[in-house]
């Protein structure tokens, strides 16, 4: 995972996702409870690629059902601004998930990028 958190601070998304996954499903495999946190950075990694749509569709089916919470809501939500590109949405959301994600200092690091 430490290696997803490099790329993602070199704005290189694509190569994190991979690392993300990959950790993921490391994870995945012995339920692990980082396989949550991997799945909230491959949801944020897609939405630093501008890809808002992919958010949706990864959460479609099992793991949707497997995985939820605060984290991944936040991700959701994030994604749904993003789609709609609406500043407003995207400055509400980070209030109303402030714990998600201005207390994650990659999520916040991330979003420092972005800006």
């Amino acid at each position: 995972m430490q290696s997803g958190i490099l790329h993602g601070e070199e704005k290189d998304f694509k190569t994190a996702y991979s690392y993300f996954y990959e950790a993921f499903e490391g994870y995945d495999s012995i339920d692990h409870p980082y396989a949550l946190q991997s799945l909230k950075y491959m949801l944020l990694t897609k939405i630093m690629l501008g890809a808002p749509d992919d958010v949706q569709a990864l959460l479609t089916g099992k793991l949707g059902l497997k995985y939820s919470g605060r984290g991944i809501e936040s991700m959701k939500a994030i994604a749904d601004a993003g789609k709609k590109r609406d500043i407003s949405i995207f400055n509400k959301t980070i209030d109303d998930y402030k714990d998600q994600l201005k207390k994650d200092p990659v999520v916040q690091k991330s979003f420092e990028i972005s800006i």
